[in-house]
């Protein structure tokens, strides 16, 4: 039952030029960013539930296990971290976006921002994650593709709204 409701919670908010799904086949030879802190804490896969689930994937481990053996190039950087405005980050992750033919950015919430004693005070995205969009959309070639992993709702107007 948990499976089948994680299955039912993921929502495709808009697919620009048709460029998903991603087919292992159409990135032989071709370069993947990951960024984004979310990318490989499966802490945040959780929303605000503490405890140690063990059997927890997280998105990087993911594609790169479903990549390995093949010609495919899968890098990773953080970019920055969910609450802390600290952009120093962002330069490897716009030098990686840069040089890739395709960027998946993960997003959303951890428990820095929300969980047990720690309460949001708004719906929206963290700004960090904004800004962090703002500038890869500058270098991208393509499409981000971005990935919200979050315990609980978020106001996604701009990320809907952006090209």
């Amino acid at each position: 039952l948990s499976l089948e409701s994680a299955q039912d919670s993921i929502i495709l908010l808009k697919n620009v030029n048709r460029s998903l799904p991603l087919h292992i086949d159409q990135l032989i030879n071709k370069k993947i960013a990951l960024i984004e802190p979310t990318a490989n804490a499966t802490e945040s896969m959780q929303g605000s539930y503490f405890g140690k689930a063990p059997f927890l994937i997280d998105p990087v481990t993911a594609i790169k296990a479903m990549t390995a053996g093949k010609l495919i190039d899968v890098e990773f950087v953080n970019g920055c971290k969910i609450k802390d405005p600290d952009e120093s980050g962002f330069s490897a992750a716009i030098e990686l976006a840069r040089s890739a033919d395709i960027v998946i950015l993960f997003g959303g919430l951890d428990q820095s921002i929300e969980g047990e004693s720690v309460d949001r005070t708004s719906i929206t995205v963290p700004d960090i994650l904004l800004s962090l969009i703002h500038q890869l959309e500058k270098v991208v070639r393509s499409s981000i593709h971005v990935v919200i992993i979050s315990g609980s709702g978020l106001d996604l107007t701009y990320i809907r709204v952006s090209p």
